[in-house]
């Protein structure tokens, strides 16, 4: 993730347009500083590296073996764990998790902005948009519920079909197989410059374009970086992140000039609930309802919630 070549460069040519000798920046979620030593070679004054995990300490081995060690400090701790010296000029980060907010990121980068970013500053990305684009992938389509609808060794395991219809799948290669029934649309714009909170409730209405069976949406972000902007989708040129498919618990034949909805929820390090349209027909599925949940479990996860 840290070498991703495609993203590596076009956070650089971000940053070169930002950057000048007196620029403090820092690089949220560092890893192995890559982002940050870059904004150091562009001659930053000074850049900060914060990183949790103990992968921190190649990020020292990486800056001192290229000659930034005098201009970059690295700490080793939770953003609310550590203080650095000053504001800063520059904050890089790549705190999109994937389909933008999965990975309950952006609050801490969202946290970083208020603590440290100086008025006028720059963030890099700035902004992301959620896209989505329904889609008819009978492949998968077979490959996940065919099972079900035999016997597995004698079993009649068809009372699983609900949990895996409300199972978000993550990936990139397979996802890019499917074939769209309209073209992508943005689902839910985010400037991380202004924005509170990471909680998504969007809705979009298309009509289709094609024709088929609409087995699920793909969902994946694209981000400003400077001028440009760099996209997850599994149809562009490959990026760590990986894209969405939220399966359609009862796919439905759909024709252009169709009236598709889709309304996605889901709240800060809560669950996706996806609402699907087709027509007049309506079905709603939320990855709640994904894994068995007994009273006594979600009595534990509320106590922990509220600790």
């Amino acid at each position: 993730m840290a070498l991703d070549e495609v993203r590596n460069r076009a956070y650089a040519q971000a940053l070169r347009r930002v950057i000048t000798p007196e620029s403090v920046v820092l690089d949220l979620g560092a890893g192995l500083g890559t982002l940050g030593l870059l904004a150091a070679k562009l001659g930053a004054r000074r850049v900060y590296l914060v990183e949790p995990e103990d992968v921190a300490s190649y990020a020292r081995e990486i800056a001192r073996a290229n000659g930034l060690s005098d201009r970059v400090q690295v700490f080793q701790g939770r953003l609310e764990d550590v203080v650095l010296p000053g504001p800063v000029d520059v904050i890089t980060s790549v705190m999109t998790g994937n389909f933008l907010v999965e990975e309950d990121l952006l609050p801490t980068l969202f946290r970083a902005r208020d603590l440290y970013l100086k008025a006028g500053g720059v963030m890099l990305p700035s902004e992301g948009v959620m896209e989505v684009a329904p889609v008819s992938h009978p492949q998968l389509q077979a490959e996940v519920f065919g099972p079900l609808e035999r016997d597995h060794l004698g079993l009649d395991v068809s009372c699983l079909r609900e949990p895996l219809a409300n199972t978000i799948r993550w990936g990139r290669r397979r996802l890019g197989e499917a074939t769209p029934l309209a073209p992508p649309t943005d689902l839910f714009p985010l400037e991380f410059t202004t924005a509170a909170t990471a909680a998504c409730d969007a809705e979009v209405t298309l009509k289709a374009t094609a024709s088929g069976p609409l087995h699920g949406w793909l969902g994946w972000f694209r981000m400003r970086l400077g001028n440009e902007w760099l996209s997850t989708s599994p149809y562009e040129a490959p990026v760590h992140w990986r894209a969405a498919y939220l399966p359609v618990c009862e796919p439905r034949d759909v024709v252009p000039g169709e009236r598709l909805t889709l309304r996605v929820q889901r709240p800060e390090r809560g669950p996706w609930t996806w609402t699907t349209g087709v027509g007049q027909h309506e079905q709603r599925q939320s990855t709640f309802f994904g894994m068995p949940l007994t009273l006594e479990t979600l009595a534990r996860r509320a106590r922990n919630a509220s600790s």
